[in-house]
């Protein structure tokens, strides 16, 4: 009875903790869309604005959806990925620019929630970027990892890659026992993420 008890509370602790580290990501970027759309709107590009409306729709639907799933397949992040993507390219322009690379047979295969979308924002969050000196995101696989890359151009009073880093980490240990893996030198910064969590 004392090893079934010890067993329970300790898949409640571990579902606990999953959700509050998944709740920790959905607030971070609300505010900076809501300015883009308050933008797109003074500027009376109908077409644009409901485009915009259309995929922060999409990205909310999926964080909600998010809180029930602590994995999910790859083909479902990229999708929101991309959404993701479409919002920060309206702020910025083509001051980002992005590739995805993943085989469609890897599509199938799990990874936890919103873990690609927090390597982007880390990207976008710790670096300067502009039309001349684009941030240039990858997304790719290998055999056993989905793999995360941008240059790296550093702001001055970036705090570095940490709490979303650390966050998404405990979330990969506590369903895989696995971890990521940091690779950074003086122009690039890549995360692997393994995958069939």
């Amino acid at each position: 009875w004392n090893e079934k008890l010890i067993a329970q509370l300790k898949l409640e602790k571990r579902n606990s903790e999953l959700q509050g580290l998944k709740e920790q990501l959905s607030p971070h970027f609300f505010f900076n869309t809501l300015n883009t759309l308050s933008s797109l709107i003074r500027t009376g590009n109908k077409s644009d604005s409901l485009e915009f409306v259309d995929s922060l729709s999409d990205v909310y639907r999926y964080i909600l959806d998010s809180q029930t799933n602590d994995a999910v397949k790859i083909s479902e992040e990229i999708d929101f990925v991309k959404s993701y993507i479409y919002l920060m390219k309206k702020r910025f322009g083509n001051s980002i620019e992005y590739s995805i690379d993943i085989n469609s047979q890897m599509t199938d295969k799990y990874i936890p929630a919103l873990s690609i979308q927090i390597l982007i924002e880390n990207a976008v969050k710790h670096n300067v970027f502009s039309e001349r000196q684009p941030l240039i995101i990858r997304v790719e696989q290998q055999i056993s990892s989905i793999i995360v890359t941008n240059n790296t151009h550093s702001k001055s009073n970036s705090e570095g890659h940490g709490i979303g880093l650390s966050n998404l980490n405990k979330r990969i240990q506590l369903l895989a026992g696995k971890e990521i893996i940091i690779h950074s030198d003086q122009s690039t910064f890549s995360v692997s993420i393994p995958i069939e969590v």
